[in-house]
């Protein structure tokens, strides 16, 4: 099956859709999750909204909240519900958003709403899969696309 032909993917960029609430999700009016690891030493401020931006390079839009690598995007995710989040796939030496997605598919802390932005064809494609696979959709549209 074609990486466009996913039930879940819309490779256009329009997200025609949102899964059901994930597992392993909670009430976010109950704040952060308290039984979840810490990230030795990686300061994670409350988020400004509920949409998370994982980007080693740009900055995050408007009400986003930006988590610059892996282990800071895993702290956040770990710590908060965010109903969307825009992944890129270059993160930097210690690790990419493929690993993120794989870490957050394993633990079910897949926000409702992805896309991811990145302007790595492969790694794109594959966190798409990933995810397709998962069975949780997403939305594929290159930064500023």
């Amino acid at each position: 099956m074609e990486l466009a032909e996913r039930p879940g993917l819309n490779v256009t960029g329009n997200f025609d859709g949102q899964v059901d609430q994930p597992h392993g999700y909670h009430d976010p009016k109950q704040g952060p999750r308290g039984s979840e690891p810490s990230f030795h030493g990686d300061d994670v401020p409350e988020p400004e909204g509920m949409k998370l931006w994982v980007d080693d390079g740009r900055a995050e839009p408007p009400g986003w909240t930006r988590a610059r690598n892996l282990r800071q995007a895993q702290a956040y995710l770990s710590a908060y519900e965010f109903r969307e989040a825009s992944l890129d796939h270059d993160l930097g030496k210690d690790g990419n958003g493929l690993d993120l997605v794989r870490w957050m598919i394993d633990r079910r802390l897949v926000p409702p709403r992805i896309t991811i932005h990145s302007w790595n064809p492969d790694g794109a494609n594959a966190m798409a899969a990933a995810l397709s696979d998962a069975g949780y959709g997403c939305a594929l549209r290159p930064f500023n696309l």
